[in-house]
Protein backbone atom coordinates (compact mmCIF):
# COMPACT_ATOMS: atom_id res chain seq x y z
CA UNK A 1 0.00 0.00 0.00
CA UNK A 2 2.88 2.69 1.02
CA UNK A 3 4.35 1.84 -2.58
CA UNK A 4 1.52 3.49 -4.22
CA UNK A 5 1.41 6.37 -2.39
CA UNK A 6 5.13 7.16 -2.65
CA UNK A 7 5.74 9.78 -6.14
CA UNK A 8 8.59 7.79 -8.19
CA UNK A 9 11.64 9.38 -9.57
CA UNK A 10 9.62 9.28 -13.44
CA UNK A 11 6.65 11.58 -11.67
CA UNK A 12 9.16 14.21 -9.55
CA UNK A 13 11.31 15.04 -12.36
CA UNK A 14 8.39 15.79 -14.42
CA UNK A 15 6.73 17.71 -11.48
CA UNK A 16 10.42 19.73 -11.21
CA UNK A 17 10.44 20.08 -15.07
CA UNK A 18 6.87 21.74 -15.24
CA UNK A 19 7.57 23.95 -11.94
CA UNK A 20 10.86 25.11 -13.87
CA UNK A 21 8.81 26.36 -17.03
CA UNK A 22 6.22 27.63 -14.92
CA UNK A 23 8.88 29.90 -12.88
CA UNK A 24 10.30 30.92 -16.18
CA UNK A 25 7.35 31.70 -17.86
CA UNK A 26 5.14 33.67 -15.10
CA UNK A 27 7.47 36.60 -14.69
CA UNK A 28 6.68 37.25 -18.46
CA UNK A 29 3.13 37.09 -18.60
CA UNK A 30 2.33 38.67 -15.06
CA UNK A 31 4.29 41.86 -16.25
CA UNK A 32 2.37 44.55 -17.02
CA UNK A 33 1.87 45.63 -20.63
CA UNK A 34 4.56 48.23 -20.42
CA UNK A 35 7.56 45.77 -18.76
CA UNK A 36 6.65 43.33 -21.24
CA UNK A 37 9.55 42.34 -23.72
CA UNK A 38 8.27 43.27 -27.02
CA UNK A 39 10.00 45.36 -29.79
CA UNK A 40 7.37 48.22 -29.65
CA UNK A 41 9.56 50.85 -30.64
CA UNK A 42 10.92 48.85 -33.19
CA UNK A 43 7.25 48.00 -34.70
CA UNK A 44 6.02 51.96 -34.28
CA UNK A 45 9.26 52.87 -36.61
CA UNK A 46 8.52 50.05 -38.97
CA UNK A 47 4.85 51.33 -39.12
CA UNK A 48 5.16 54.59 -38.65
CA UNK A 49 2.92 55.14 -35.68
CA UNK A 50 1.53 58.28 -34.77
CA UNK A 51 -0.12 59.12 -31.31
CA UNK A 52 -2.87 61.38 -30.66
CA UNK A 53 -5.15 62.02 -27.61
CA UNK A 54 -8.38 62.05 -27.71
CA UNK A 55 -12.03 61.32 -26.11
CA UNK A 56 -13.32 58.04 -26.95
CA UNK A 57 -17.51 58.68 -27.36
CA UNK A 58 -18.42 55.21 -28.58
CA UNK A 59 -17.03 51.96 -29.44
CA UNK A 60 -18.07 48.80 -31.20
CA UNK A 61 -15.92 45.79 -32.00
CA UNK A 62 -14.35 46.98 -35.17
CA UNK A 63 -14.08 50.30 -34.45
CA UNK A 64 -13.65 53.59 -31.60
CA UNK A 65 -15.38 56.61 -32.42
CA UNK A 66 -13.34 59.98 -31.65
CA UNK A 67 -14.99 63.74 -32.14
CA UNK A 68 -11.88 63.66 -34.68
CA UNK A 69 -13.28 60.36 -36.72
CA UNK A 70 -13.22 56.83 -36.16
CA UNK A 71 -10.20 54.14 -35.44
CA UNK A 72 -10.42 50.57 -36.98
CA UNK A 73 -9.32 47.91 -34.21
CA UNK A 74 -8.88 44.65 -33.97
CA UNK A 75 -8.57 41.45 -31.69
CA UNK A 76 -4.66 42.51 -31.45
CA UNK A 77 -5.36 45.89 -30.64
CA UNK A 78 -3.68 46.68 -26.90
CA UNK A 79 -5.62 48.30 -24.31
CA UNK A 80 -4.41 49.25 -21.29
CA UNK A 81 -6.81 50.94 -18.95
CA UNK A 82 -5.86 53.59 -16.40
CA UNK A 83 -4.58 51.25 -13.81
CA UNK A 84 -1.77 49.91 -16.66
CA UNK A 85 -3.24 46.74 -16.76
CA UNK A 86 -4.35 45.49 -20.59
CA UNK A 87 -8.27 45.65 -20.74
CA UNK A 88 -10.59 44.20 -23.70
CA UNK A 89 -12.90 46.32 -25.85
CA UNK A 90 -16.47 44.86 -24.29
CA UNK A 91 -14.63 45.95 -20.68
CA UNK A 92 -13.40 49.32 -22.00
CA UNK A 93 -15.84 51.90 -20.65
CA UNK A 94 -16.70 55.07 -23.03
CA UNK A 95 -16.79 57.96 -23.17
CA UNK A 96 -13.01 58.13 -21.72
CA UNK A 97 -9.67 60.47 -22.76
CA UNK A 98 -6.95 57.88 -24.43
CA UNK A 99 -4.21 58.01 -26.14
CA UNK A 100 -4.43 56.34 -29.48
CA UNK A 101 -1.46 54.96 -31.70
CA UNK A 102 -1.96 54.42 -35.23
CA UNK A 103 -1.42 53.76 -38.58
CA UNK A 104 -2.89 54.92 -41.76
CA UNK A 105 -3.62 51.59 -43.64
CA UNK A 106 -6.00 51.86 -47.27
CA UNK A 107 -7.33 55.01 -46.38
CA UNK A 108 -8.10 54.27 -42.80
CA UNK A 109 -6.79 54.75 -39.62
CA UNK A 110 -5.67 51.19 -37.72
CA UNK A 111 -5.33 51.77 -33.82
CA UNK A 112 -2.45 49.60 -32.72
CA UNK A 113 -2.17 50.30 -29.23
CA UNK A 114 -4.81 52.56 -27.06
CA UNK A 115 -3.74 54.09 -23.99
CA UNK A 116 -7.12 54.77 -20.89
CA UNK A 117 -6.25 57.93 -19.18
CA UNK A 118 -9.06 58.92 -17.72
CA UNK A 119 -12.83 57.70 -17.63
CA UNK A 120 -15.55 59.84 -17.82
CA UNK A 121 -18.35 60.26 -14.67
CA UNK A 122 -21.41 57.99 -15.74
CA UNK A 123 -18.90 55.87 -18.44
CA UNK A 124 -20.71 52.39 -18.98
CA UNK A 125 -19.87 49.09 -20.89
CA UNK A 126 -22.20 50.07 -23.71
CA UNK A 127 -22.14 49.64 -27.23
CA UNK A 128 -22.70 51.33 -30.41
CA UNK A 129 -24.76 49.67 -33.10
CA UNK A 130 -23.09 49.88 -36.28
CA UNK A 131 -24.63 51.80 -39.07
CA UNK A 132 -24.09 50.51 -42.40
CA UNK A 133 -21.44 53.01 -44.35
Amino acid sequence: MNQFLRPSMKHLTLMGVMILLLAVSVPTLAAPPEQRPNNQDQESQQLNLSKIKVTIEKKSLQRIYTLSGKFEISPETLIVGTDGKEVSIKKMLVPCDAEVSYAVEDGGRMAYRIDVIRVADGASWQWTSEKPE
